[in-house]
């Protein structure tokens, strides 16, 4: 039962439960097959057709009313009476009941071996005293056996106020109105996100969560596409770098979890968990990480790992976004894979890149760039300025061995390390925890002094780039001349390679970065 709840109140039903009058005087239904003497009242119940046919001697049988009412026969018990139909018919639910073997073609059919009782029932909470409970009944009576395997429960869709939607009272919202707003598949990823079995309370606010969490995965997937490109071949795992390490980790960790929701039919849990591994792990720490990758000889294993992630992710989440993952798909889809991710088979965890030890050393380290992040704005140290030393200060000093690269990249300093006491000098200092505290090398020479000037002078010629709507692989000429010539030379070539300009000496109007003053200009014209 899914939700767990769902056994308990099916069982108070059970418990609780009166008399079924299974009779209702109607016309339309499944007519009762009771005959009774006109003379002696003598009752006769006829289990099929055919017994029908030998009684009436009739030899075609329509077994609906009017026409049935017309089969009648001599009582044979007092040989006076005539054996008619009561006109009553079966209770709707007595229909719905015995459906999952009728449609099988009865109890001894080679169907009903093979496919009852049924794997899966999913219906709303009304059938507790409607489906489940006929469906029950039936079953115990015919066969004393429960009717099916597995029940998934989901609420209705009731308004913001959890009053039933109605069209008279002007409550409803049509599906349609969200498709024609937003799309099919955040319509059904938010359906399924919120059917835990309880009644979903509609409101469109929620949208801005589903929204966010699509921007986030389609951006993922852009990146991809623009910085990455191609998947190249599988690298060597002494070629994987430790953020890869950690996130084929996290990733086949999250693959275990939306397994197990799947096949045991918590699906509403597997939308959570794959947005805390996109939203967190996977866009907020792992892209961010591997940003400067792109050029260099670590590149193609980023690359490759971002493609088996998205890859998995798409084959995770198809049946709950199926258009945006057929989509990607498509997109990224060889001679050699399946034509549509839908034929794809679900993608299986491989355990020996679970890394138990390295994710939580992750969490960790994750906790401590936050640390010096905030030291850096308290001590008015931008990001990317570059700063000599992160010391960590843990219980044992060896907490961190393996993310202390990670460390050093992310918080942007020349070396990062761990230690079980606190450092002395020019040291700014915050603790996190009782056992943990972080000490951030504040000090700067004139050298790394300017390697933020070339920090600054980098973020403003990208941001001339993106005024001139320039795409990465765009090279353009840059005009360029500075206060301090002796700087500009010294750097140049390292410009050039950072922004993919080429640099013209030209005059103009200056502008102060940090310590020095510039004039910048893009030529829009690819060069």
């Amino acid at each position: 039962w899914v939700p767990y709840w769902a056994k308990d109140r099916m069982r108070n039903w059970l418990e609780q439960l009166g008399d079924w009058p299974i009779s209702r005087s109607r016309y339309w239904g499944s007519p009762l097959p009771i005959w009774v003497c006109s003379h002696c009242s003598n009752r006769k119940v006829v289990e099929s057709i055919d017994e029908l046919k030998n009684l009436s001697g009739a030899k075609k049988i329509i077994v609906h009313k009017p026409e049935i009412d017309d089969v009648k026969w001599q009582c044979k018990k007092c040989g006076k009476g005539e054996m008619r139909r009561v006109p009553e018919v079966l209770d709707v639910w007595f229909d719905s009941g015995v459906s999952s073997w009728a449609a099988l073609g009865g109890a001894n059919s080679r169907l009903f071996k093979e496919f009852w009782p049924a794997d899966l029932n999913l219906e709303g909470t009304d059938q507790f005293r409607g489906w489940w409970n006929s469906e029950i009944i039936t079953s115990v009576i015919c066969f004393d056996k429960k009717p099916f395997k597995n029940i998934v429960v989901h609420g209705i869709v009731t308004d913001v106020n959890k009053r039933k939607m109605s069209k008279s009272d002007g409550n409803d919202v049509k599906p349609a109105e969200v498709i024609q707003k937003y799309n099919r598949d955040f319509l059904r990823y938010y359906l399924i996100r919120g059917s835990d079995g309880h009644d979903i309370a509609f409101n469109w606010n929620d949208f801005e969560d589903v929204s966010r969490f699509f921007n986030v995965f389609m951006n993922t997937y852009n990146y991809m596409s623009l910085y990455l490109g191609t998947a190249p071949k599988k690298p060597a795992h002494s070629d994987l770098m430790p953020e890869d390490l950690w996130i084929l980790s996290r990733m086949n960790s999250m693959l275990m979890d939306a397994e197990k929701n799947y096949e045991g039919l918590t699906i509403y849990k597997i939308p959570s968990i794959v947005e805390q591994f996109v939203m967190e792990d996977l866009s907020r720490t792992y892209i961010k990480l591997i940003r400067d990758r792109t050029g260099t000889k670590t590149e193609a294993a980023a690359a490759h790992t971002l493609h088996e992630i998205m890859h998995a992710l798409l084959k995770v989440l198809s049946p709950i976004m199926p258009h945006a993952c057929e989509y990607i798909y498509r997109d990224l889809r060889t001679e050699k894979m399946e034509e549509s991710v839908h034929l794809c088979d679900f993608p299986s965890p491989d355990k020996k890149f679970i890394d138990a030890e390295l994710e939580k050393q992750m969490e960790l380290a994750k906790n401590i760039l936050q640390t010096s992040l905030s030291l850096r704005e308290e001590q008015k140290l931008r990001l990317r300025w570059p700063l000599n030393e992160i010391i960590v200060r843990t219980k044992t000093g060896n907490e961190l061995k393996r993310v202390l690269q990670i460390i050093a990249a992310a918080s942007n300093v020349k070396k990062a390390s761990e230690s079980t006491d606190a450092p002395k000098g020019t040291y700014a200092e915050k603790a996190f925890n009782e056992n943990t505290s972080v000490f951030l090398n504040t000090s700067a020479d004139k050298e790394l002094q300017d390697e933020w000037e070339l920090m600054e002078l980098r973020r403003r010629i990208q941001d001339k780039r993106k005024q001139a709507k320039l795409m990465p692989q765009n090279k353009v000429e840059l005009f360029i001349s500075c206060s301090d010539a002796s700087f500009l030379k010294k750097h140049s070539k390292q410009i050039e390679s950072e922004t993919n300009t080429t640099l013209v000496q030209k005059q103009g109007a200056m502008e102060r970065l940090l310590s020095r003053d510039f004039y910048i200009e893009i030529n829009v014209k690819e060069k």
